[in-house]
């Protein structure tokens, strides 16, 4: 067996098949001249026990003796619509495999931290003006100095709640027109 037999065979890259000859895992029989060099030939016994020891290793990973089945890759037919739907069977049944698992929470805000100017007036709707003002007078948590700010997001959005409260607020668009 060559190298991407074996890869084939054991459901994996072919690097990774080179990972297992040089951590011994797996040896190398002989080496053929191939087309471009040398190429390693590999013992079918030796393969298929690597390929136990690995299924071993993943069903005591997964947790569940009969797991392993649920998780091997699906033998797909080459319509996509059939390959989305069998990949989503796959995942549930994974899903069940692992059992119910909590999940971490989501961030809630996916927006950097600090903000320019720019992002801050896009965040918040609020004119650069009314942004720039609450820096100068420090009620917005900033970094830099020059025209090189970056203001804290959630103080800019407290900034925002609290003029939007008091009808002090006015929208970038309303303030152009």
């Amino acid at each position: 067996m060559n190298k991407k037999e074996v890869a084939e065979a054991l459901g994996c890259s072919t690097r990774q098949v080179e990972k297992h000859v040089s951590t011994g895992r797996l040896g190398v029989k002989e080496y053929r001249r191939g087309k471009h060099g040398r190429e390693a030939v590999y013992d079918p016994e030796q393969v298929e026990r690597l390929r136990v020891e690995l299924e071993a290793e993943q069903a005591q990973v997964i947790g569940t003796p009969g797991a392993l089945e649920k998780v091997k890759p699906p033998a797909l037919s080459g319509l996509p619509g059939e390959q989305a739907g069998r990949a989503l069977e796959l995942l549930a049944e994974i899903r069940d495999a692992l059992g119910a698992r909590q999940l971490p929470p989501a961030p809630l805000d996916t927006r950097p931290l600090w903000l320019t100017k720019a992002q801050a007036v896009e965040v918040t709707g609020l004119p650069a003006r009314r942004i720039a003002e609450a820096v100068k007078a420090q009620r917005v948590a900033h970094i830099g100095r020059g025209s090189g700010w970056r203001c804290c997001r959630d103080d800019v959005l407290k900034l925002a709640e609290g003029l939007r409260a008091d009808g002090k607020a006015e929208g970038a668009k309303a303030a152009k027109g």
